[in-house]
């Protein structure tokens, strides 16, 4: 069978990441069981290495007597499987081209066999794809396209293009005069706070009023899947059990059960991913709109690489670990740079727990989402105090790192700086919930008392009292709509 050297170069390229972050858990694994730290081992993050110490503990437990010196990575965690994916982009124009025929459609040029098992190179010919390009990026000022990478799903081929595209040159931390902070709020996904740099007096202001993104819904339904996933993965564990001590024909019946459940636990994987695609762009197009509409250059995002949550409890954690705040934040990225604004990460420790004012511990009297400050009296919620902490993190900023392999800054460096709390008079007094006591039995008959009888003669006067109860009823409706799109492919001969 002949194969090209440059479809070797595609193999290449689509395993050595795999090899990679394999050989990278397989030196974290030695080091942990030679006696390494559980923090920092081998320049590893806290997260990742007590994630490592605890896949060995639980292996211990299972195989009790047995040294772990000799414990490799391929004994610990299953082979690993790879994505049906080609990446174009590691071959040259002998094997694939990509040309811009018009402005709506491109043309893609690939060898590929005319064969199941090629003898020679005269099986392989050259066939044109001609794909249309969405809708949505004709008015975008795009430079270049890059070759794809080719994507199967079970409808059929899905093709992922980079291009280069014009966009404003952002402007430094350094000279920013306001910024956004987001804070990754485990209840609201999202909330985004703006504070103000007064450039004479370099003081901060902020309103301490975080706005909070409406998922519509799309939370819930995540939530809804993942306790399925949970209840299948439960099931197959269950099944694995039962079927080798089943007979056989019990076994063959139990084991078509459980390739039954595989399959639903795949479709429902990958619906969680979809949702949250989608959950995590409408946060980014969210904070960007937020961010042009108060003017802000920055937006500023709490540091994923070095939070965890911790001591929230197992339902809390886990929702935390579930969410697409990663994709979002890479999300917000992409379309930041179109608007010409930085993102940039902060450290989180102590976002949510100190004043933004005074830089003291906050309290928390009603809850787990309430902060107060007894020096500088307010109380607020805990997520805005962390959205406000985070965009003054920004922009207070002594050193700014870029973080290797992104475009992506980050501050290693910040002085505190109070943040005065202020309010916009040019919009009206937010409404303050009040709390109505409505009865809920019938009032009883008050009988009507005459001005003789409650002011005997000789006495003072007495002024007469009604009182009114009223019953009120408050209807709500919230209604919320989704739009989708699809592109489709033509395939033709050259």
């Amino acid at each position: 069978m002949y194969v090209p050297s440059r479809v070797m170069r595609i193999v290449t390229a689509q395993v050595i990441s795999t090899l990679r972050t394999l050989a990278f858990r397989d030196a974290a694994i030695a080091a942990e069981v030679s006696g390494g730290a559980s923090d920092g081992t081998a320049g590893l993050g806290g997260a990742f290495a007590r994630n490592v110490h605890r896949q060995i503990a639980r292996w211990v437990r299972l195989h009790p007597g047995v040294d772990p010196a000799g414990l490799r990575i391929t004994t610990l965690q299953p082979v690993p499987s790879v994505a049906r994916r080609v990446r174009l982009g590691a071959v040259d124009a002998q094997l694939a081209t990509l040309v811009t025929s018009t402005a709506t459609e491109l043309t893609l040029r690939i060898k590929l066999p005319v064969r199941q098992h090629p003898d020679s190179r005269t099986d392989w010919r050259w066939v044109q794809l001609d794909i249309p390009i969405p809708q949505h990026l004709h008015h975008r000022s795009i430079t270049g396209w890059h070759l794809p990478e080719v994507t199967l799903d079970r409808r059929g081929a899905l093709f992922r293009f980079a291009f280069a595209e014009t966009v404003p040159r952002p402007p430094t931390v350094a000279n920013a005069a306001s910024a956004v902070g987001v804070d990754w709020s485990p209840k609201d996904m999202v909330v985004a706070a703006t504070v103000v740099r007064d450039t004479q007096s370099n003081a901060m202001y902020s309103d301490f009023r975080g706005r909070r993104f409406d998922d519509h819904g799309l939370s819930v339904k995540l939530a809804r899947l993942q306790r399925q996933g949970q209840f299948l993965r439960r099931k197959i564990a269950r099944l694995e059990q039962l079927i080798p001590q089943a007979s056989i024909p019990t076994r063959q019946r139990l084991e078509g059960r459980m390739s039954a459940l595989q399959a639903e636990m795949l479709s429902c994987g990958q619906k969680r991913a979809r949702i949250n695609r989608d959950l995590a762009y409408l946060a980014a197009q969210y904070v960007t709109v937020i961010a042009r509409a108060s003017g802000a250059s920055i937006i500023a995002l709490e540091d994923l690489a070095t939070l965890e949550a911790r001591g929230l409890g197992k339902d809390v954690n886990n929702t935390v670990a579930q969410s697409a705040r990663r994709v979002a934040a890479n999300a917000i990225e992409h379309i930041a740079a179109r608007d010409g604004l930085t993102v940039v990460d902060v450290p989180p420790r102590g976002t949510s727990a100190n004043c933004p004012t005074c830089d003291n511990l906050v309290s928390r009297p009603g809850g787990y989402h309430s902060a107060a400050c007894a020096t500088c009296m307010f109380t607020v919620n805990r997520d805005d105090v962390g959205a406000v902490n985070t965009a003054k993190r920004a922009l207070a900023a002594e050193r700014v790192t870029r973080r290797r392999g992104s475009q992506r800054q980050r501050v290693t460096r910040q002085q505190h700086r109070p943040v005065i709390r202020c309010r916009d008079k040019t919009t009206p007094t937010p409404k303050r919930r009040r709390h109505r006591r409505v009865r809920r039995t019938t009032p009883a008959t008050t009988p009507m008392i005459t001005r003789a009888e409650a002011s005997p003669r000789g006495t003072d006067q007495k002024k007469q009292v009604t009182l009114t109860c009223r019953n009120t009823r408050v209807t709500t409706d919230h209604s919320h709509r989704q739009t989708s799109t699809r592109v489709s492919i033509s395939v033709r001969d050259p």
